[in-house]
């Protein structure tokens, strides 16, 4: 299983990406691009910090561990 997420970011924002993480029962990979993971490993809650220079942030999650 796979979704992805993207949007265009503000400059340093924190950014919430709900995805139905309990469609993960053996855990989730996820991984960003323009910004980085700033919540904890299987958190229940996927949270990313945009890059400054980010003109466009992009989100992966996949089953399983990364």
């Amino acid at each position: 299983m796979q979704h992805h997420f993207s949007h265009r970011p503000a400059p340093s924002a924190k950014t919430l990406v709900i995805d139905r993480l309990e469609a993960y029962p053996n855990g989730y990979c996820a991984r960003a691009f323009g910004a980085r993971v700033i919540s904890k490993p299987g958190s229940e809650l996927l949270l990313v910090e945009n890059a400054r220079t980010a003109t466009s942030v992009s989100v992966s999650v996949t089953s399983g561990s990364c």
